[in-house]
């Protein structure tokens, strides 16, 4: 009689797929992104950029949501732009060849113009200077087409100046190329908020069921930047005009709707988040 193999445990998942599966909604983005570009210009959206792209799980599914979609994603981390080639665009085949990703910074690159431009999960506020913000700014306004649409999310309410740390349980999933995902808890720690400048520091963290920790999986040294402020800067850098789109409330559940719709007004929240989105014509 053989010898009995010995059961491998299972590969702990990496951070990146930890962050995917608790920050990132991208379904969500892309279906709203799509929308707003048709209602804006009466024709589909198709080439698209993700700015400070990370694992560019974003650019990644727009492609494979159509055979006509093109997309790049801009990132200065080369490890991280290397686990997305690796994950995230190797199992897409020969589809893979309609997503570009470039290790730039985004102040310098130069790329071909594109129908729409995001930058998500607050990335752009690693730039802590209103001059700094306005030459990104112009930089996007001028690589996008000329009914273009730049797209970026933004966050606030009085428990964003707050040292505070949000946890919650993430329930098993899978990845966009139907991989496994276990469950995990996800901590969101505001470590750090200076009143004068705005300056914030935070930290994820993750924990596994089997009580293994990701301390400090990612930390973040930005300027939480108003909404104000970012509509401004963007008037400035040439956009005629910028919208808020936020998803309602639902009193019951005490959470969000998920239907995202243009506002002029938000009031009485603790925190929120929602997008602008700049039109450059």
């Amino acid at each position: 009689m053989g010898k009995k193999r010995k059961l491998q445990p299972a590969a702990r998942p990496d951070k990146h797929t930890l962050y995917e599966a608790s920050v990132q909604a991208v379904d969500i983005d892309l279906d709203l992104f799509a929308r707003i570009f048709e209602e804006r210009n009466g024709h589909p959206l198709k080439k698209l950029r993700e700015d400070f792209c990370g694992t560019a799980q974003l650019a990644v599914e727009w492609v494979r949501q159509g055979a006509d979609h093109e997309s790049w994603g801009i990132d200065l981390d080369k490890p991280t732009l290397d686990w997305a080639r690796e994950h995230r665009m190797g199992p897409l085949g020969v589809d893979s060849t309609r997503i570009h990703l470039l290790h730039a910074n985004v102040l310098e690159v130069e790329g071909p113009k594109v129908d729409l431009a995001c930058a998500l999960n607050f990335s752009y506020s690693v730039f802590k200077e209103r001059r700094v913000m306005l030459e990104y700014f112009t930089r996007v306004y001028h690589q996008l087409a000329d009914d273009g649409i730049f797209i970026l999310d933004s966050w606030g309410g009085p428990t964003t100046m707050q040292n505070i740390i949000d946890k919650r349980n993430v329930v098993a999933s899978r990845d966009i190329h139907n991989n496994q995902v276990p469950g995990f808890k996800y901590h969101w720690d505001q470590s750090y908020f200076n009143f004068i400048d705005n300056h914030i520091i935070t930290h994820i963290h993750f924990r596994l069921k089997d009580g293994t920790k990701y301390k400090k999986a990612f930390t973040y040294d930005w300027r939480l930047w108003g909404l104000p402020e970012l509509r401004d800067i963007l008037a400035d850098a040439g956009f005629v005009e910028t919208e808020c789109w936020f998803d309602g409330w639902d009193d019951e559940a005490e959470d969000s709707d998920g239907h995202y719709a243009r506002v002029k007004e938000y009031t009485e929240m603790d925190s929120w988040v929602g997008y602008i989105a700049a039109y450059k014509k």
